[in-house]
């Protein structure tokens, strides 16, 4: 009997102390909560977000802002992977990859786009490209 009175005083202790923590921590998750539901309009969306936009102007202007070491030769602004497995297990990848080239040593290298595949399981890749040309700094 002495166990079960013990017990039970254990308990109610521990639901005190539980009470308590909820109580101090309440505030915080929804503080956090608050914070993760504002968290995608705290920046800027930039020009390049949305896959080959009008504006192209507006995106040039915008990678001419970001800032790189001097001995950089090319910015990568976005770099984007998604994979997608349908229902009869066949995949489907996309990459897509916004950069600025900065030096002319690195055009050969970042000028042409290509996509190895091998024909007699997969599909011809399907590849599209857009660039803004301006004068290299």
């Amino acid at each position: 009997m002495q166990y079960k009175e013990q017990h039970k005083e254990s308990m109610a202790g521990l639901n005190d102390v539980a009470s308590k923590l909820r109580k101090r921590t309440k505030p915080l998750v929804r503080l956090l909560l608050i914070l993760w539901a504002l968290a995608p309009g705290l920046y800027a969306a930039a020009p390049w977000d949305a896959a080959f936009a009008k504006d192209t102007r507006a995106a040039l202007e915008a990678a001419q802002r970001v800032s790189s070491a001097e001995d950089t030769s090319v910015v990568v602004l976005l770099e984007e992977h998604r994979y997608v497995i349908d229902r009869e297990g066949r995949t489907a990848s996309t990459l897509r990859k916004v950069y600025r080239i900065l030096k002319e040593d690195a055009v050969e290298d970042w000028a042409s786009v290509e996509q190895d595949y091998q024909p007699w399981y997969e599909q011809i890749p399907q590849i599209r490209a857009h660039g803004w040309r301006h004068a290299l700094a």
